[in-house]
């Protein structure tokens, strides 16, 4: 790699040498996957996982983060596979599910989510049945 400049050079060594304690953050729709009419259709870049696997060499793990649940960018991304990838460069892969209320990490390989806040279930018994989980309220009566 050329530099116009020794500053240029300098910034760039120093780069090099942090990047083994770095954190890639990486978003899943639009960075890794393409942006596409239907989200269920949204699968990693082909290129993708090579470059990743690249990258895990040089720094010291990398987080995808995403509003999808974790389960659903682990299929489209392969990220599973990739995991097994990245560990084997003594990295790590962390994934970030909705928004970082899942999370999914190469090492454990399991998708942990916070518990439900005290009295949810509580507070789920006590609506009325139609309005479960998926079910909007009935429309207002006009009289």
């Amino acid at each position: 790699m050329e530099f116009s400049s020794d500053q240029g050079q300098e910034r760039y060594d120093a780069l090099v040498r942090l990047a083994p304690r770095v954190v890639v953050g990486l978003d899943f729709d639009g960075v890794l996957s393409p942006i596409v009419e239907d989200p269920a259709q949204a699968h990693i870049h082909p290129d993708a996982a090579g470059v990743l696997g690249e990258l895990a060499c040089e720094v010291a793990a990398i987080a995808v983060i995403t509003g999808r649940p974790a389960r659903q960018a682990l299929v489209l991304g392969g990220l599973e596979e990739l995991g097994v990838q990245i560990a084997s460069h003594d990295s790590e892969l962390f994934l970030y599910g909705q928004y970082g209320n899942e999370r999914w990490t190469s090492t454990h390989r399991r998708i942990v989510s916070p518990r439900p806040p005290q009295g949810f279930a509580t507070f789920q018994r006590g609506q009325p049945r139609g309005l479960g989980p998926g079910r909007a309220p009935p429309p207002p009566r006009v009289v």
